[in-house]
């Protein structure tokens, strides 16, 4: 996850989520080219409790058989539309691929 620092605003920490644990928050390197408060959102409009699901499906669409997350990506659509989107990475050694859904986890 990376999110504005609210007690530093413009700078952004990034905190890790592996094996049902939260990492201690660290500074996040930012790339390419915009603004941050155009990549911004308010993670109200994540519908969180749909996340378990989506993962699942994703595995199902992706390698029913030997599937697994890899990871999961959340942010805005630019340069295409403001729209934020999910991204599920699977991996498997046969084939692996993402889907994307929106905000509320319905797959694209």
């Amino acid at each position: 996850l990376q999110a504005e620092d609210s007690s530093t605003p413009g700078a952004v920490i990034e905190l890790h989520y592996r094996d049902g644990k939260v990492s201690e928050p660290e500074h996040a390197t930012l790339r390419g080219k915009g603004q941050l408060a155009d990549n911004l959102f308010d993670a109200s409009e994540l519908k969180l409790e749909a996340i378990p699901e989506l993962l699942r499906d994703a595995v199902r669409r992706v390698d029913a058989e030997s599937g697994t997350v890899d990871w999961v990506l959340v942010r805005r659509n630019l340069p295409d539309s403001e729209d934020v989107r999910v991204r599920v990475y699977v991996a498997s050694p046969r084939r692996s691929g993402y889907i994307d859904a929106d905000p509320s986890g319905q797959p694209l």
